[in-house]
């Protein structure tokens, strides 16, 4: 099992995170090589930035870009693809329901509390996450804000167990009903709305940029930053390797964690999304 318990690792968490690591490098050197800007977010940068690798419990490893570099970074992807990996987006796993990406090892799998289900990719990941420029106006952002709302609302409601994994009472029954009314709207449109809505050609754009889907719509202000502070990345030791984090990480850090040097209490300290994973033919 992938787990942590009194402070040490499981055998398989240690053995994910050296897989999560070496799919990061290895991503970031493709970004590179194509002058393309990634960078640790969420979690992951906090342990980059402050443990000088993986926070010793986590098992996921998250990477965001600029929207025109994540763009570009699909378009290569689907052209050059990295050798024993797949991209799992909207366009090449028809019927995927997330705005952002993951980054699969070929001829694994794990055992995830937000499984998609049978037909997917269910190898072991990273996540590639797109930061949105702002609109100037608030009129735009709002529109902007109800749109995506809307939208992801019906994405996200692909499964009976995708609805009700909602955290609250009212917001199950709005996924219950949209997964009802779901059939009738198709699922090209409402991406390409959403598509249209992270850009808004005809908005001037503001120097703040957010990540919508990193913890979800409706708490995206909490990614709210100047573009400023996450570009151009610097990088920092990350185990035995060196990954980008954003360019002022200690204020990216501290505006979503707040005081980020303070450990979680153990109770907190375990693996958040994986429960087990079978190596298959990275063994």
């Amino acid at each position: 099992m992938v787990a942590y318990r009194d402070g040490r690792p499981s055998e398989k968490l240690r053995r994910l995170q050296a897989a999560q690591q070496n799919l990061a490098v290895r991503l970031v050197d493709y970004c590179h090589a194509r002058e393309l800007q990634p960078f640790l977010v969420a979690g992951s940068a906090l342990g980059a930035w402050r443990d000088k690798g993986m926070i010793a419990w986590d098992d996921d490893i998250d990477i965001g870009l600029l929207r025109d570099d994540y763009d570009k970074l699909a378009a290569a992807l689907a052209r050059e693809p990295l050798e024993g990996v797949t991209l799992q987006n909207w366009y090449t796993a028809p019927g995927y329901p997330f705005a952002f990406a993951k980054l699969r090892i070929d001829g694994t799998r794990v055992v995830e509390k937000t499984a998609l289900g049978p037909g997917f990719h269910q190898g072991i990941f990273i996540d590639i996450f797109p930061f949105d420029p702002l609109p100037r106006a608030a009129p735009w952002r709002w529109l902007q804000y109800a749109v995506l709302l809307v939208c992801n609302l019906f994405i996200l409601s692909f499964s009976r167990e995708a609805a009700l994994n909602a955290t609250r009472p009212l917001f199950r029954g709005l996924r219950l009903a949209a997964l009802t009314v779901r059939p009738l709207v198709p699922l090209k449109v409402l991406i390409a709305i959403s598509e249209w809505a992270y850009r808004l050609p005809m908005a001037a754009k503001s120097e703040s940029c957010v990540s919508f889907h990193m913890y979800g719509i409706r708490f995206w202000r909490s990614t709210r930053i100047a573009r400023s502070a996450l570009v151009p990345p610097v990088d920092v030791p990350f185990g035995d390797a060196h990954l980008p984090v954003p360019a002022e990480c200690d204020v990216y850090l501290t505006g979503i964690f707040g005081d980020y040097r303070c450990p979680p209490p153990e109770s907190a300290q375990r693996p958040g999304h994986i429960s087990d994973v079978d190596f298959g033919e990275a063994a």
